[in-house]
């Protein structure tokens, strides 16, 4: 892990690659409620482009989703698209994610997938107002300094982003759908990065965010590129971040797809430990991405996971490069 500073919360010089984009992203589940979440927003000053996207997994399994671009040739501290509108109130501490508008909703989650699904989904009104406070150091490498990355690193940079960190997050708040409000009291993990952000870039990535409380939270990351095979990632625990140097998982999908159901991940830190989290999927969206003629699928997985004697939710994302008969260029493992 490298140093992130409060300057890393502000916009970064943008480069000249056309994919160059500097990227906000949290999640959140709340298991009182049963509301879980994602929401992201992209800065993209060379195509011109800002655009978010605003999910809820919602308790009777339906799935609620906003999803908006707007004009952007310059990159900006003022991150607001149709309404969403996030807000740093405290560099690296902070938070504020505000919207109150229009959004699709879906009888279920894996409907997601579907362009049939969302021409006949259905409007609803939806009202977000909730804050992320951070409980732990953010994780992972920032700013433009120090040398250049080097092998792995440097492969997945030229495609996903150049400089990124994470970290976990208490949420407060409330959100209302559908006519239910829901008061939030949640963990979550907030991601930042910035550089190349092309979805077509990598053959595939397992992207794992992980919350068991105010004193534990993970995030890991396998990321494979034509040329490399990148295990990242970090643990916090005992009041201090530790980084992860290598992955292990098993998958086990459902029945005749490629969908992932649960899971056994195998995190080894800097310091040579073995942590073992067992996952059980709760509900999957499929969110497809295309460019240039290549389909994308990044399955938002919304899990429980076991770890050590400890309950907890998170996120497993699953990002599959489509191939023409249908299925993952890179069978799931």
């Amino acid at each position: 892990m490298g140093t992130v500073s409060a300057s890393d919360e502000q916009p970064h010089a943008v480069e000249g690659e056309g994919q160059w984009s500097e990227s906000y992203y949290f999640n959140l589940y709340d298991p009182r409620s049963r509301i879980g979440g994602f929401t992201r927003i992209g800065v993209r000053p060379n195509e011109g482009t800002m655009d978010v996207g605003m999910s809820f997994f919602l308790p009777d399994g339906g799935f609620v989703h906003v999803r908006h671009v707007k004009p952007q040739h310059a990159n900006t501290s003022e991150l607001e698209v149709e309404g969403v509108r996030y807000e740093l109130v405290k560099p690296l501490e902070r938070w504020r994610l505000t919207y109150d508008g229009p959004s699709h909703s879906l009888h279920s989650a894996r409907d997601a997938g579907s362009r049939e699904a969302w021409t006949k989904s259905r409007l609803e009104r939806l009202i977000v107002d909730l804050t992320f406070d951070a409980i732990n150091p953010p994780a992972g490498a920032g700013g433009e300094r120090g040398a250049p990355p080097a092998g792995a690193v440097a492969s997945a940079a030229s495609g996903v982003a150049k400089g990124h960190f994470e970290q976990a997050g208490r949420w407060t708040g409330s959100i209302w759908v559908s006519g239910d409000e829901y008061a939030i009291h949640a963990w979550g993990n907030r991601d930042k990065s910035w550089g190349v952000r092309n979805w077509q870039a990598p053959r595939m990535w397992r992207w794992f965010s992980l919350n068991f409380g105010d004193d534990c939270a993970m995030g890991a990351v396998r990321l494979l590129m034509s040329d490399a095979d990148v295990q990242r990632g970090w643990i916090y625990r005992d009041g201090r971040n530790v980084s992860v140097r290598g992955l292990e998982l098993r998958t086990e999908t459902e029945p005749g797809s490629f969908v992932h159901k649960r899971l056994e991940l195998t995190l080894t830190d800097a310091e040579s430990r073995r942590h073992v989290i067992a996952g059980e999927l709760l509900n999957v969206a499929p969110l497809p991405q295309s460019r240039n003629g290549r389909k994308t699928l990044v399955c938002e997985g919304l899990a429980r996971f076991r770890y050590e004697g400890r309950e907890g939710y998170g996120i497993a994302e699953y990002l599959h490069q489509i191939g023409g008969d249908g299925q993952p260029l890179v069978p799931v493992d």
